[in-house]
């Protein structure tokens, strides 16, 4: 796949709003779907994208394994992140002053994948509640559903804080506690039935699920992390590139605002 040097403009379709109406859904329910988000432009490009990055991993590593590729010199994934418009809804969510702490590239290619089990976020990212709350998105480059590793969320679940969880010992480590979830969890899940460019956004503590990819279609999604910068600290964490296995820091990044606490953040990774 040739290597795409541009980035296409408009990122971010006319139609995506977060306004005082979509604040208050996702207060109440914790979640929110965008029906419009990317152009089309922007998924064909991405497409591109992430069909060249999975013909670049290293043997032995999974799609699920591209953490913060906007490290590694993917500039497409940090100017969908920072456009103005995401930017605008993030600043609703969180306040003024904005780190952009993550991305991921996660891809279940046809007939991979495994069920994710109910879950929330906050259990991996911040169980002390160091730099609570967050801001997320979940971007999608190809239609999605059931049968190729589309999630599931449970509306209302934000409100009950963290739940139990049980360590299940891998790379999606943690699933919540049966008895922890309501009875009806199935009738009352909302499916996140995607076409290609949607995007939704979820509390970090919203439970939430996927399913395997069954079908012969890829699932190409990205998600994008970000928290506020006066946040009580930031944890240390390294990664592992998917390009070489080696291990890079995790970098914070001041998007929008003020450097509230002088940790001395950078304001992009391209300069």
């Amino acid at each position: 796949m040739e290597h795409v040097m541009h980035t296409a403009r408009p990122l971010i379709h006319d139609d995506f709003h977060y306004g005082e109406e979509e604040h208050r859904f996702f207060e109440r329910e914790g979640y929110v779907i965008f029906d419009r988000f990317l152009t089309d432009e922007a998924v064909s490009e991405a497409r591109a994208h992430a069909d060249r990055m999975y013909s670049q991993l290293a043997e032995g590593m999974g799609g699920t394994e591209m953490m913060s590729p906007h490290q590694l010199g993917e500039k497409w994934m940090w100017d969908i992140a920072t456009d103005p418009q995401v930017l605008d809804y993030v600043e609703r969510q969180l306040g003024p002053n904005l780190i952009l702490w993550h991305t991921d590239l996660l891809i279940k290619e046809p007939g991979t994948g495994r069920s994710i089990p109910w879950h929330q976020d906050q259990v991996y990212w911040d169980p002390q509640h160091v730099f609570a709350p967050v801001a997320n998105l979940w971007i999608t480059f190809d239609d999605v559903d059931e049968t190729n590793g589309t999630m599931s969320v449970l509306p209302k679940t934000h409100t009950n804080g963290l739940l139990p969880h049980t360590d299940l010992g891998d790379f999606f480590g943690f699933a919540i506690d049966d008895d922890a979830l309501p009875q009806d969890a199935e009738e009352q899940e909302v499916t996140y039935r995607f076409k290609a460019g949607q995007a939704g956004t979820h509390s970090s503590y919203s439970a939430h699920r996927s399913t395997p990819n069954s079908s012969n279609n890829w699932r190409r999604i990205m998600t994008v992390h970000f928290m506020r910068a006066d946040a009580a600290e930031m944890d240390q964490r390294h990664y592992t590139s998917y390009l070489d296995r080696s291990t890079f820091d995790r970098e914070y990044y001041l998007v929008r605002g003020e450097d509230v606490n002088n940790h001395g953040l950078k304001r992009n990774p391209f300069e």
